[in-house]
């Protein structure tokens, strides 16, 4: 038989494939696995030059990994994206409106706002204000709209950048964009692009700082003449600071000259031998100045964050001065073109924020030769067809993603492109992990096994069907789930049979009660308990301690799920249970007794939100297949207790990390 297993390196997953290799050697298994924060190759590391296994780093969400299960029997399933940190985002802040790269965005506001680490290496600011704005799109308009969150993590792969008419966006390939008519779709069907060309602002303010009428007038001017065709130096022999600006036009060069008089300079003009004119300065305070608010370098000028809160008539002179220097006009017969060249991915963001403030239509194309972007717009204008360009780039660092209030995208990159907000509202913990995985990783691996026709088999939980003061449920029982985590589940083993009853796809489900034993991750309860009183350390115990759950060992419930395998009849849900219960607050006494530590290490911690009293299942479906638990729970228990004595390594390279110290603080507060 050949099997493909996802989630097999995590706790059950990988007692499962040890299970299947020691009893059927020439079974061939391929271990599908993202290796998120509870996926680890160390638990199978004895395995892993078994000739029949084979191990798959990806995500179950990923369309593609359907071409790596090809010839396979069954499926047995147990198992987020984003903008790169350097594209650019217009803010609007308390201070006014400003160009971010989200590197920047998520430092400035680490500044102020806590920063929470989940297990699986996401990071995210929570803003209860409101007065941290991003651009969203509805209805053919802009609004500037309240920043919920911002949230980022490591990120190693592949990054799509698309190069269109109306814009640049770089993206993970799972980032859902919009195409040009609002339909949501991903970056890799290379859709036309959304630019957003109009935004319900109107820029009022008529000073800067100390700047205000002809002052600010000539300050926009030699601005606009320093980004285009200007530069700035620091000459250590002789510790002069000088700023240039050159052009072969000599009226532009004297306009700029006056500007400079009029706000109490006195620069210098040459002409050069290359028939150049060139004006010169040298002023310290200067310097400093039209390096913070303009940059300095090619790739690294800036329109002046300022400029896009002044009202239109000063917008325009900035932008007039801006286009004599690396502009140009283009007249044909049907239409007059203005065109501006840049190599600076942060001055297209801005000069395209600014024309959009200014009700201009544009387009941007891009010149691979040179890495530059050149914008184009004017009066006459009517957009030029240009090709797609669609291009995958090695990348590796933060991503990130905004949370927006009341809409679902946010504007960043050149064009103002809208994207899809993809972020979810961690409410418990981190269940956007559990709803990715469990319903839109579970609905591609059934697409995979109908267009394949291979078997299914969805590893569910019994926290689906919710707690129950007396009795059990049996596999007929109606499915009540009370957090993310078995919510998520629950939709995943309805869109299990959905695909049974419609399209015939030959599906199990597997429902079992808690399990333990070797290789469980150190947060959940059982091990959490049993690393804790080997490095005396407190036990921490929700409420009163009386949570009732049923345990079962994890090779028993292997054994349930390999007799499933073979003997299960297509469209049947199993329960898997050891029927015995026990409250947490007597495992841990067990736990400490056996170890010969004090009950005094027992502390009681506030109750999570959602938590279940009691849960028990019948299991007599499964009993009729053959199938019953062979381990006694205090001998399962202390063969587990003695398993992670002898596997310190293990456990302690796990507990020694920030984002699991950090998720158990939050968790046990």
């Amino acid at each position: 038989m050949k099997i493909v297993i996802t989630g097999g390196c995590g706790f059950i997953g990988s007692n499962f494939i040890r299970y299947l290799i020691e009893k059927y050697p020439s079974y061939k298994i391929l271990n599908i696995d993202k290796l998120t924060y509870a996926g680890n190759l160390e638990n199978l590391k004895d395995i892993e030059k078994n000739p029949n296994y084979k191990f798959l780093k990806k995500d179950i969400c990923d369309k593609d990994i359907e071409e790596f299960i090809d010839d396979y029997d069954v499926i047995l399933n147990f198992a987020a994206e984003s903008i790169p940190e350097y594209i650019f985002c217009p803010i609007w802040t308390a201070m006014g409106i400003r160009i971010y790269s989200f590197g920047e965005l998520f430092k400035n506001l680490s500044k102020k706002n806590k920063v929470k680490k989940y297990p699986d290496g996401v990071e995210v600011i929570e803003l209860k204000h409101k007065n941290i704005k991003a651009l969203s799109y509805r209805g053919g308009i802009g609004y500037w709209m309240p920043i919920k969150q911002i949230s980022r993590h490591w990120y190693k792969g592949k990054i799509i950048r698309l190069t269109q008419k109306w814009g640049e966006i770089e993206v993970t390939p799972n980032h859902s964009i919009y195409d040009i008519d609002f339909n949501l779709t991903t970056p890799k069907n290379n859709p036309e692009l959304l630019g957003l060309r109009n935004i319900n602002h109107i820029c009022k303010k008529k000073s800067y700082k100390f700047y205000s009428g002809d002052k600010l007038k000539a300050l926009l001017t030699i601005m606009g003449g320093y980004i285009s065709e200007g530069w700035s130096i620091y000459n250590k022999n002789n510790g002069c600071y000088q700023i240039g600006i050159s052009s072969k036009n000599k009226e532009w060069i004297n306009n700029i000259k006056e500007s400079f008089k009029k706000l109490g300079y006195n620069p210098s003009i040459t002409f050069t031998k290359d028939k150049v004119y060139q004006l010169m300065i040298s002023n310290k305070n200067f310097f400093k100045f039209i390096r913070k608010e303009c940059g300095f370098g090619h790739e690294n000028k800036k329109i002046p964050d300022f400029i896009f809160n002044l009202n239109e008539n000063y917008q325009k002179i900035f932008l007039e001065n801006l286009i004599k220097g690396d502009g140009e006009v283009i007249k044909n017969k049907n239409y007059k073109t203005i065109r501006y060249v840049t190599t600076s991915k942060r001055l297209a963001t801005g000069l395209s924020l600014l024309l959009t403030l200014l009700k201009y239509n544009y387009s941007v194309i891009k010149d691979k030769r040179f890495n530059a972007y050149s914008i184009n717009f004017g009066g006459d204008y009517t957009i030029s067809l240009c090709s797609k360009t669609y291009e995958e780039i090695d990348y590796e660092g933060y991503v990130y993603d905004l949370s927006i209030e009341n809409l679902k995208n946010f504007v960043c990159g050149i064009g103002n492109i809208v994207v899809h907000n993809t972020h979810v509202d961690r409410s418990i913990y981190q269940p956007d992990i559990f709803l990715k995985t469990d319903i839109f990783g579970t609905f591609n691996l059934l697409q995979i096994s109908r267009k394949k026709n291979i078997r299914f088999i969805q590893i569910s939980t019994d926290e689906v069907y919710g707690s129950i003061e007396d009795g059990s449920f049996d596999e007929n029982s109606n499915l009540n789930p009370s957090n993310p985590y078995s919510a998520s589940k629950a939709s995943a083993d309805l869109l299990t049979l959905s695909f049974f009853k419609t399209y015939k796809v030959p599906v199990n489900i597997i429902r079992s009660c808690n399990n333990y034993g070797p290789y469980q991750y150190p947060e959940k309860f059982i091990p959490l308990m049993i690393t804790n009183a080997i490095e005396n350390k407190k036990l921490p115990i929700y409420g009163d301690g009386l949570y009732k759950r049923e345990w079962i060992f994890v090779i028993d419930n292997c054994e349930a799920i390999d007799i499933i395998l073979h003997k299960g009849e297509a469209g049947e849900i199993y329960n898997v249970s050891s029927e015995f219960s026990i409250p947490n607050i007597e495992i841990a006494k067990k736990i400490l007794k056996y170890m010969g530590k004090s009950e005094d290490l027992i502390e009681f911690v506030k109750d999570r939100p959602g938590h279940d009293r009691r849960y028990s299942i019948k299991c007599e479906k499964i009993k009729k297949l053959g199938w019953y638990p062979q381990t006694d729970f205090e001998k399962g228990l202390s063969f587990t207790i003695e398993w992670y004595i002898k596997n310190e390594n293990w456990w302690r390279k796990i507990k020694q990390n920030q984002s699991f110290i950090s998720h158990l603080q939050k968790t046990y507060k």
